[in-house]
C-alpha cells in the first residue's frame, strides 16, 4: 500500500481564515479568566477562536469551563496572566458545582 505524502505546511481552511486562532499573544486552548458578555461576571474558559471586527474591538469565542457551554470575551477584558491563587478559587467553585449535582 503507498503512503501518502505528509504537507509540509498546513492551508488554513476558510474557518481559520475568517476566524483566526491566534491573536495579541493569545492562543486556541489558553485557559484564561475572562469577563463573560453575557452576564458581565469572571469566569475560566478555554480559547477556541477570535473574532476581528472592522472595528477596533475584537472578541474571542471562549468554552466556559464552569458553565460548560461557548461564551463570547473581549480580547482586552481577558486576564492573560492571572495569579494562581485566582485560578485555584475558579477551580475550588467549579468542583464543587460539580459535586453537588451528582
Amino acid at each position: 500500500m503507498a503512503r501518502k505524502k505528509a504537507k509540509s505546511k498546513k492551508e488554513p481552511s476558510e474557518f481559520e481564515k475568517k476566524y483566526p486562532v491566534e491573536y495579541d499573544g493569545l492562543k486556541k486552548g489558553d485557559e484564561v479568566i475572562y469577563t463573560r458578555l453575557s452576564d458581565g461576571k469572571q469566569s475560566l474558559g478555554s480559547i477556541r477562536y477570535f473574532h476581528l471586527a472592522e472595528e477596533k474591538e475584537a472578541y474571542a469565542t471562549v468554552v466556559d469551563i464552569a458553565l460548560g457551554n461557548f461564551q463570547t470575551a473581549a480580547v482586552n477584558e481577558i486576564i492573560r496572566d492571572p495569579p494562581k491563587k485566582m485560578i485555584r478559587s475558579f477551580w475550588n467553585k467549579i468542583s464543587s458545582r460539580k459535586a453537588s449535582r451528582l
